[in-house]
């Protein structure tokens, strides 16, 4: 089953799903975001930081395969030589409202470069794995 992200839905509470204070100011999302679709696998399924329910959080970082569908960066994406492509701008739904995990979505928005604090992403994130294109600021 694959999600358009640009369909109608119902949202709900954001209170920690759509925290984005990882973000320092909005510079880089409007001139370097890119969308791309968002493979669902298993790191994306597994529990985690990296989500709340069936919500991915805003922030988690996304490396890109060569057909340029975007997964969640893990220990395991690292290890086989995969970079963070950036992170993603937003909440993402990944299930629906049974709990049902959708295959892929579509139009996904990450944030590809700016200004972040690291201390605030949803997921620890090693200071070397963040590309360069990202100012890191301390809190």
């Amino acid at each position: 089953m694959t999600y358009n992200g640009l369909s109608p839905k119902t949202y709900g509470g954001f209170e920690s799903v759509e925290d984005n204070r990882w973000r320092k100011n909005r510079e880089g999302m409007g001139y370097s975001g890119q969308n791309l679709t968002l493979g669902i696998d298993d790191a994306a399924k597994s529990e985690g930081d990296h989500r709340l329910g069936r919500w991915l959080k805003s922030g988690v970082p996304i490396y890109r395969e060569a057909d340029n569908k975007g997964h969640i960066f893990t220990a395991d994406a690292k290890t086989a030589g995969e970079k963070i492509a950036g992170f993603l701008q937003g909440a993402v739904e990944i299930a629906d409202r049974d709990g049902v995990f959708y295959d892929q979505v579509s139009t996904v928005g990450i944030q590809t470069a700016g200004e972040i604090y690291p201390q605030w992403l949803p997921v620890d994130v090693a200071d070397e794995d963040i590309p360069a294109r990202f100012g890191v600021s301390p809190l």
